[in-house]
């Protein structure tokens, strides 16, 4: 099955991965579309617990980069900005974890 993402655009993609957050963490992610939310691009506050005997608890950040280009590779470029804002939420207690959902190959 081949999903199509890089068609979406960068908005439906985040909405796609908030849903899929909410139901793989099992609560609801936030989404900061359309506002300015100090360098995050969706949050929620809890437990997750992935698998048995491990767990993450705290204030997650999510963030998003999306391609419009089919079979884009996500580079350490690609993300640097998001690395710079995530050790910035982490020393405010805002990115526990911070999460990195994308429509990008990651090798």
């Amino acid at each position: 099955m081949c999903f199509e993402l890089h068609t979406l655009g960068w908005k439906a993609l985040q909405h796609l991965a908030a849903t899929m957050g909410g139901d793989i963490f099992g609560q609801t992610v936030q989404g900061f579309f359309d506002s300015r939310a100090g360098g995050r691009d969706g949050a929620f506050h809890g437990t997750w617990t992935p698998k048995a005997a491990e767990w993450f608890a705290g204030s997650f950040t999510v963030q998003f980069k999306f391609s419009a280009k089919q079979g884009k590779h996500l580079s350490l470029a690609d993300v640097r900005g998001e690395l710079t804002k995530a050790v910035r939420l982490a020393k405010r207690g805002a990115a526990d974890p911070c999460l990195l959902f994308t429509n990008a190959y990651i090798t």
